[in-house]
């Protein structure tokens, strides 16, 4: 098994060329942003030889972007936009897609690795109630 571009043990959802093909893309945005495009601009650059891995591409770089810059660098939502020649609307559907993928991400795997949640905070807590107080 290859590992993926942040070191997760891909489990073949990426074949090499597709993996490089990802790569290429983030790295042709990335040079087009830098260029001064806006963000739709330097995406059309991105090669659609695969429609579906060319939208994942570009999605994928939009949730980084928005990470490192909103959430890592404090910059509002309405700079962001600007900044990238997007809408506001558009960029806070990609950051809530981000929080929604995030939320069902950790509810996949608390429940691969836990079983039936409820029952496994049952176990935790010794009681079904919840802690009081500061929540």
């Amino acid at each position: 098994m290859a590992k993926t571009w942040d070191g997760v043990i891909d489990d073949g959802g990426f074949s090499e060329d597709d993996e490089q093909a990802y790569n290429k893309g983030m790295e042709i945005i990335r040079e087009g942003l830098g260029r001064g495009l806006g963000f739709d601009e330097a995406c059309t650059a991105v090669p659609d030889d695969d429609p579906e891995l060319k939208r994942l591409i570009i999605d994928d770089f939009l949730k980084v972007t928005i990470a490192h810059l909103h959430f890592e660098k404090e910059m509002s939502a309405e700079a962001l936009a600007t900044k990238l020649g997007l809408s506001v609307e558009r960029v806070l559907k990609a950051r809530q897609e981000m929080i929604d993928d995030v939320r069902d991400r950790s509810v996949e795997y608390a429940r691969e690795k836990y079983g039936d949640l409820e029952e496994a905070f049952k176990k935790s807590t010794g009681s079904g109630e919840g802690p009081e107080g500061h929540a």
